[in-house]
């Protein structure tokens, strides 16, 4: 009897342990610290393979992944925070606005450092290959549309003949392909493969891919944990592309000739772009059609002085490759002759008649945009005409004509839809009816004006589409 009281104390003391311990809360799970998941060069965190299943994946690289997912490295549908304009005068606010996009010498050193980081990865696969890099903004800012439309540009150049029979060594062609593949089908295969080695090192990830356009290029983020910039950076990635060589060449020369034709450019593109109507995948005009544009304009367009850019001729692409600039003294000393010495006209109000001039005097229709011959006129015979069908899938109309100054046959205009024409007109009307508010000039009209007509569309853009990030929007200080 003795015994089987002694087990029934146990029997209940067993009993009240297991309610006890069933009523005691569960300890929540250790939260990941932002130190654990940030990205940076110390810890070392990257991100898995592609084909690694989400369940393998540690908590702190999941959380990692999540957070880069941001461009700028913030939370996922934040937009950057917009630049502040601090004066109230138009003509100051757009100076003011100048110095915020302009790019720097810092953000020149870090496209270097990313180019070279670059450079070391793809030379794993094409050791003869040399890298090269373009910023056309102050990209450490952040942007509406970083992402769709990249200020920093990356460029693996390699001579033709070496770059296919670097791939047919590998195993990369397609494999009916006996003969040599085209310089297209071979621009895409090797941005395939860099892509994949890049993005195999652990510090870039894959964002979209660009492969009907006229030049192929895919966009990538070149992520914080490649240890040179603390925010991922959006980049447009390419292999023998010739474009940001160019944009950057017409620049230079511009700017050497006149020095507000750089501001102006920057101006316009920074509008293009914060209004969604910069992206050329989705039709639109890309960034170095933008920098065209500006620069007819001046040509042609700038009625208060008169000429401020000659026309540019025939320009020699190898000799733009090469990096030897075009005979910018004769056509500066030609700028003299016609008695454009002094500067009267700010970059504001030029920025203001930019948009005047393609609102209400361009002809759309019956005038080519020819940097090379700088007059208006009808587009040259040689030039093609892009035929666009209306958005009812039954009219058509005839596109923009942009003569490419490096190749007279070719019609840079040729990828824009009826969707992105109309787009495009009523962007101009837009900001062209903001700033002209009571008629005054550009340098009368307020900061709040030049804010509206250069703020971002609100998160869309590109064909009513919502783009990747929303847009920010540009605050004047009271």
């Amino acid at each position: 009897a003795t015994a089987d009281l002694s087990q029934l104390v146990f029997a209940f003391g067993g009993a009240v342990a297991f309610a006890l311990l069933r009523g005691s809360p569960v300890p929540a799970a250790k939260k990941i610290s932002k130190a654990t998941c940030s990205l940076t060069k110390d810890n070392g965190v990257g991100f898995p393979s592609v084909m690694t299943p989400a369940s393998a994946v540690a908590p702190d690289v999941a959380a990692a992944r999540t957070k880069a997912r941001s461009p700028w490295g913030r939370v996922p549908g934040v937009p950057p925070p917009p630049p502040l304009l601090m004066r109230n005068a138009a003509a100051a606010a757009v100076e003011e606005l100048l110095s915020q996009i302009s790019p720097t010498s810092e953000g020149d050193m870090i496209v270097q450092q990313l180019a070279d980081r670059m450079e070391q990865v793809v030379r794993g696969l094409l050791p003869e290959a040399e890298v090269l890099g373009f910023a056309s903004s102050d990209f450490t800012r952040g942007t509406a549309y970083g992402v769709a439309v990249p200020e920093v540009e990356i460029v693996v150049t390699i001579s033709s003949q070496v770059l296919a029979a670097r791939l047919r060594d590998r195993h990369l062609q397609h494999m009916e392909a006996k003969g040599p593949m085209d310089d297209r089908k071979l621009q895409k295969s090797a941005i395939r493969a860099c892509t994949d080695r890049l993005v195999g090192a652990g510090h870039f990830k894959f964002r979209r891919s660009a492969f009907r356009c006229e030049e192929p290029k895919v966009t990538l983020l070149a992520l914080p944990s490649l240890g040179v910039h603390n925010e991922a950076i959006p980049i447009s990635f390419s292999v023998n592309s010739t474009t940001p060589m160019c944009c950057a060449a017409l620049l230079r020369d511009c700017s050497f000739m006149e020095p507000r034709a750089k501001a102006l450019i920057l101006l316009v593109k920074r509008w293009a772009k914060d209004r969604g109507i910069c992206h050329a995948a989705k039709g639109h005009f890309s960034p170095y059609l933008w920098t065209l544009l500006a620069i007819y304009f001046l040509q042609v367009g700038a009625t208060k002085e008169g000429p401020l850019l000659p026309p540019l001729g025939v320009l020699n692409l190898q000799t733009t490759l090469a990096g030897h600039p075009a005979n910018s003294q004769a056509k500066k000393r030609q700028l003299k002759r016609l008695g454009n010495e002094s500067e009267t006209t700010s970059p504001a109000s030029l920025f203001k008649e930019f948009l005047h001039f393609y609102a209400n005097s361009f002809d759309f229709r019956g005038e080519g945009v020819s940097v090379r011959l700088g007059r208006r006129a009808a587009p040259h015979i040689s030039l093609p005409l892009h035929v666009v069908l209306g958005e009812d899938g039954a009219t058509t109309q005839i596109g923009v004509s942009i003569e490419d100054p490096y190749n007279r046959r070719r019609n840079l205009g040729d990828g824009a839809t009826a969707l992105s024409l109309r787009r495009l007109r009523e962007e101009l009307s837009r900001a062209a009816a903001l700033l002209d508010g009571d008629g005054c000039g550009c340098e009368g009209a307020t900061a709040d004006k030049v804010a509206r007509a250069l703020g971002p569309a609100g998160g869309r853009g590109g064909g009513g589409q919502r783009e990747l990030m929303p847009a920010a929007v540009i605050r004047v200080a009271a």
